[in-house]
């Protein structure tokens, strides 16, 4: 369980004149329920790790724009496999429930549809006090109809 707070979209919300409002919007704050199992496999002598959980959530955009009045549930999960001791390769799926509805004006979408996002990545383990991390998410459209995505590059160094 974790509570999240938006502290800036009542804000929005009234400066579009209640907009939001019209469309699900509840609040600020809220609350989602997670539950997820994880079990771990060895494939001749690599491990692999598969995740698998539900969530309860009224968040819009994970929150960002808002919570919605009613609890949609989705799923998530994860798998992450060891090709090697020093190079494990990883993806991650997230459904995202969309309790909004949409809103167009001029035939443009300004509040669309949630997509779920996933993600794929690689660690490599250089020594044993260094991992270099790579990653591409696709996060889903955020209010407008564009695809968002990301690269991402970690390098840690641990004592």
């Amino acid at each position: 369980m974790h509570g999240k707070y938006n502290d800036g979209i009542g804000g929005i919300n009234r400066n579009l004149g209640g907009l939001l409002d019209t469309i699900g919007y509840r609040r600020d704050y809220g609350v989602d329920f997670t539950v997820t199992a994880t079990k771990s496999f060895s494939i001749y002598g690599h491990p692999l790790i598969l995740t698998v959980g539900g969530r309860a959530s009224q968040g819009a955009q994970l929150g960002y724009l808002g919570f919605g009045g009613s609890y949609k549930f989705t799923v998530e999960g994860s798998v992450v496999f060891g090709v090697t001791d020093w190079l494990f390769v990883a993806a991650e799926y997230r459904q995202k429930p969309d309790p909004y509805s949409r809103v167009s004006a001029g035939g443009k979408t300004l509040i669309g549809g949630e997509d779920d996002w996933w993600t794929v990545g690689a660690a490599f383990f250089l020594d044993k006090h260094t991992t270099l991390t790579v990653g591409y998410g696709h996060f889903g459209r955020l209010l407008n109809t564009k695809e968002n995505t990301a690269w991402a590059v970690s390098l840690k160094y641990e004592f």
